[in-house]
C-alpha cells in the first residue's frame, strides 16, 4: 500500500511542479503584467535611483502623503520626489543610500513622514510595507535585506522586518512561490493591469516621482493619526531617521524634515497625548540634530483640498508645493 501511495505521490509532483516552475517564471520574467498598479511607482523608482545618473539639486523622500504633496512641477526643474507609498525611515535609509552611489549628491533633502510611520512599527507600519511591497516588488537590495535582517535584532520594536523564519519567507519571495504570488496572478486574469502599469511608469517618469493616490475632489476622512490614542516612536525606525541625517552630513546635504497636511476632520479630532507626544519626540530630534531643520507643527487643510482621507488631491498638491517655496525662499529660488 505505501508503494502505491509513493507512486501516486510522484505522479502528482511530475504534474505539480512543472506548473509551479512555469509560474514562477512568468512571475519573474513578466511582473507588470499582473502586479497591482503600485508596483509601477515601485519599479519606476527603483530604475531611477539605480540607473538614471542625472543631478537634482533638492530631493524629496518620505510615504505617500510625501509622493502626493510635492509637485516638482511647481517647486523646480531641479526637484525629484523618490517617496513610496507606506515607507519609513528604515526603507528610506537604503534607498538614499542607493540613490547617493548612483548620483551626485543633492543640496537638499526634504524628508516627510505620516506621523504613524514613526511610531510602533509593529502596531502601526500600514502591515509592514517592507514584505509587502519592497520585497514583494523586489526592490529592495539583497546585501541591504541581509544587513537589516542581522541589524534587527538591536531593536526592541522590529516587527517591521522581523519573521518566523525570516530567511525563508525572504527565499519564497526571492523565488517567487505561488503562496506569494498567487493571489495577484489570479486578480491579473480579469483586469489588464500590464496597461495600467506601464501608464503609471510613464506617469512617474512625467511628473518626477509625483503622484496622485486619491481622487475625489473632497475628503473629509480619519487619517491614521487621528485613530490612535498616543504617539510612541519605534526605536527602530528613529535609529534609521538618524541615519538619514548621518548619511546626510557625510554628503554635505542640507535636511530639512517637514509635515504633511491633514484633514479637518483629522486634526481637530487627534488626541492631546498623541500631539504632544509627537511634538516631545520632534523637539528631541531637533536637539540631537541642530543642523536639520524640522517643522515641529502639524498643518490642517480644508478637506476640500483631499482625495482621500491622507492624500492631498491636485489643487491641494499645488497648493502645498507653492506653500513650501515661499516657507524656503533660500532653497526654491
Amino acid at each position: 500500500m505505501w508503494r502505491q501511495i509513493g507512486k501516486l505521490i510522484s505522479k502528482i509532483l511530475v504534474i505539480i511542479l512543472p506548473v509551479v516552475l512555469v509560474m514562477q517564471i512568468f512571475c519573474a520574467a513578466f511582473p507588470m503584467a499582473y502586479m497591482d498598479v503600485e508596483y509601477a511607482m515601485y519599479k519606476q523608482q527603483k530604475d531611477y535611483i539605480s540607473k538614471n545618473h542625472d543631478t537634482n539639486r533638492v530631493l524629496i523622500l518620505g510615504d505617500s502623503r510625501a509622493k502626493a504633496s510635492f509637485m516638482p512641477d511647481v517647486l523646480g526643474e531641479d526637484v525629484y520626489n523618490i517617496s513610496l507609498g507606506g515607507i519609513s525611515p528604515v526603507e528610506s535609509y537604503y534607498m538614499l543610500k542607493e540613490y547617493l552611489e548612483n548620483h551626485d549628491a543633492p543640496d537638499y533633502l526634504i524628508l516627510a513622514y505620516a506621523p504613524m510611520h514613526l511610531c510602533y512599527a509593529d502596531e502601526n507600519n500600514d502591515n509592514f510595507i517592507f514584505w509587502k511591497r519592497c520585497i514583494y516588488f523586489h526592490t529592495f537590495n539583497k546585501s541591504d535585506f541581509f544587513e537589516l535582517a542581522k541589524n534587527r535584532n538591536m531593536f526592541e520594536n522590529n516587527a517591521i522586518v522581523d519573521r518566523d523564519n525570516i530567511y525563508l519567507e525572504y527565499a519564497m519571495y526571492k523565488l517567487y512561490f505561488p503562496n506569494k504570488y498567487g493571489a495577484a496572478l489570479k486578480k491579473a486574469v480579469f483586469t489588464n493591469r500590464y496597461q495600467a502599469n506601464c501608464e503609471k511608469y510613464d506617469q512617474m517618469v512625467a511628473q518626477r516621482g509625483y503622484s496622485l493616490f486619491g481622487v475625489d475632489g473632497e475628503n473629509g476622512g480619519i487619517n491614521g493619526e487621528a485613530k490612535l490614542d498616543d504617539f510612541v516612536y519605534s526605536d527602530m525606525i528613529d535609529y534609521y531617521l538618524n541615519q538619514i541625517f548621518e548619511l546626510c552630513r557625510e554628503h554635505q546635504i542640507q535636511v530639512i524634515m517637514e509635515q504633511l497636511p491633514m484633514t479637518e476632520t483629522s486634526y481637530i479630532i487627534i488626541k492631546d497625548e498623541f500631539y504632544q507626544h509627537y511634538s516631545d519626540y520632534l523637539y528631541s530630534l531637533a536637539q540631537k540634530n541642530p543642523d536639520v531643520l524640522i517643522n515641529p507643527y502639524l498643518e490642517m487643510y480644508s478637506n476640500t483640498l483631499f482625495g482621500d482621507a491622507d492624500h492631498l488631491n491636485t489643487e491641494g498638491a499645488a497648493m502645498f508645493s507653492n506653500v513650501i517655496k515661499e516657507r524656503y525662499p533660500q532653497i526654491f529660488r
